[in-house]
């Protein structure tokens, strides 16, 4: 499981800290399961398999089935935050922006 999460997070471009602070628990913490120092407890299995798009089964390394749409929409949200694109910018939008934005996003989630 150490080693998946390390390359999900690496896939992403993230370092431990970002990845921590997205999350909101500490950077240790994050460090210690990708390690494999600290076990993921169930309800912070399920967060990290939402926050990559993939499966807690993927993760577990029990099957290497994900979905690339989910992860590709999840890297895209990412991306604006780190560029400083927040929630409330995006509710600036017009509705002929809004509709755009919308648009793309259906298309990436494709």
């Amino acid at each position: 499981m150490e080693n998946r999460l390390r390359e999900l997070r690496k896939g992403m471009n993230l370092k431990q800290t970002d990845l921590a602070e997205m999350l909101h628990i500490a950077s240790s913490t994050y460090s210690y399961w990708e390690s494999g120092t600290v076990d993921v407890d169930l309800k912070c299995l399920v967060i990290l398999a939402n926050f990559f798009g993939v499966s807690v089964d993927y993760i577990l390394k029990r099957n290497g089935e994900h979905d690339e749409s989910d992860r590709n929409f999840r890297h895209f949200i990412i991306s604006l935050k780190q560029n400083g694109i927040s929630s409330s910018d995006l509710a600036g939008l017009s509705s002929a922006q809004s509709k755009l934005f919308a648009d793309l996003l259906k298309n990436l989630k494709k």
